[in-house]
């Protein structure tokens, strides 16, 4: 490899820079809805819970039951695009790999480098996933300290 693969620079592409912002912007104004609904909702759960315990409960668990299916198919999406993007990297021995774009000016890295961020990529997939296995324990838990 020569030296002047070390130093290569891969522009940001300006139109998924605005996108990504538009994203963002659009993701925060709708997790603040929802985030201020399932508090009116969770409110609701803790009021009915003073005059009938069994539906409160009964609420909550469904309430849980989605919040559990939401966040298996966003983190499952999510480690998905993070495995194909490291085995991506370790297939061409670079990151950014061939093709793809970047928000920010990024310093092209190869060999130990690229394979290091393959490898976080596999780690942050794996955790996402794990994730996915402590929201059905918490379901399965609450499930068993209500059976009467």
């Amino acid at each position: 490899m020569t030296t002047e693969q070390y130093d290569q620079i891969i522009p940001a592409d300006e139109k998924l820079k605005k996108q990504l912002m538009i994203g963002m912007l659009l993701f925060t104004v709708i997790g603040g809805f929802l985030i201020y609904f399932m508090s009116a909702y969770l409110e609701e759960c803790k009021i009915l819970a003073e005059s009938d315990m069994e539906l409160a409960v009964a609420k909550v668990k469904n309430f849980l039951f989605f919040v559990t299916i939401a966040n298996a198919l966003f983190s499952s999406g999510f480690s998905v695009y993070f495995i194909s993007v490291a085995i991506k990297i370790l297939k061409s021995e670079r990151y950014p790999p061939e093709g793809m774009s970047v928000i920010k000016d990024t310093t092209l890295r190869t060999g130990k480098k690229a394979k290091g961020i393959a490898i976080a990529h596999i780690f942050m997939a794996i955790i996402l996933l794990s994730s996915n296995i402590l929201m059905w324990y918490i379901h399965v838990i609450i499930d068993t300290l209500t059976i009467k």
